[in-house]
């Protein structure tokens, strides 16, 4: 993967996951942001520190895609999609509780340093291939 500029997330996707959170289930996912400091890639063979005394460092595993244009519903996904990987999105769980109650923005608890691990990437070159 190339730099990173932007992480654009999707929220609420996974119903179940939703439901062991006792989230409401959207009729569609929504996206949030981390900022760059939250990538650390497995390549690096780096240590991952996490903020564990801010409470419960909750994960959950996801597919990561890099896009190599911006993305247009009309266009095939060959024409933007760049490179896809797996990922570790790392959560402080009860401050994301705590922000949620308030309507806040999850940065405080999705947005810390180490917070999204990604994995080697590899091209993608077709749906077919995918």
């Amino acid at each position: 993967m190339e730099t990173i500029r932007n992480i654009y997330c999707i929220g609420r996707n996974y119903t179940a996951h939703a439901k062991e959170l006792d989230n409401p289930i959207p009729d569609a996912p929504f996206i949030f942001l981390k900022p760059s400091h939250s990538a650390i890639f497995t390549s690096e063979n780096r240590t991952i520190s996490l903020p564990g005394q801010d409470g419960v460092v909750d994960y959950e595993e996801e597919l990561v895609v890099q896009l190599k244009k911006d993305y247009h519903p009309n266009l095939p996904l060959e024409s933007f999609l760049g490179e896809i990987a797996l990922g570790i999105d790392f959560t402080l769980r009860e401050v994301q509780t705590e922000t949620k109650k308030k309507g806040l923005p999850w940065l405080s608890s999705k947005g810390f340093r180490h917070s999204a691990v990604l994995s080697k990437s590899i091209s993608f070159t077709s749906e077919e291939n995918f």
